[in-house]
């Protein structure tokens, strides 16, 4: 991560914000500390789906992908 940091404000709903600040005491880390801590892994998540997405090798993921079932 870059060492230069972009200050936003962010609404968050308050049972959201209650459940991170309870995963950060849980941790103990600082709210903004969780918040960057599950970005990261938020986003590292996605990007491993996407690098193994069978769409990648022309198929298309569909709901009954959970069968097993692909399309062409």
């Amino acid at each position: 991560m870059s060492n230069k940091q972009k200050r936003f404000g962010l609404r968050l709903p308050a049972d959201l914000h209650e459940r991170i600040s309870a995963a950060a005491k849980a941790d103990r880390r600082s709210i903004h500390a969780e918040m960057l801590r599950l970005f990261e892994e938020a986003l590292a998540a996605r990007e491993a789906v996407q690098r193994v997405e069978p769409s990648a090798a022309g198929m298309r993921l569909t709901p009954s992908m959970k069968t097993g079932d692909a399309q062409r």
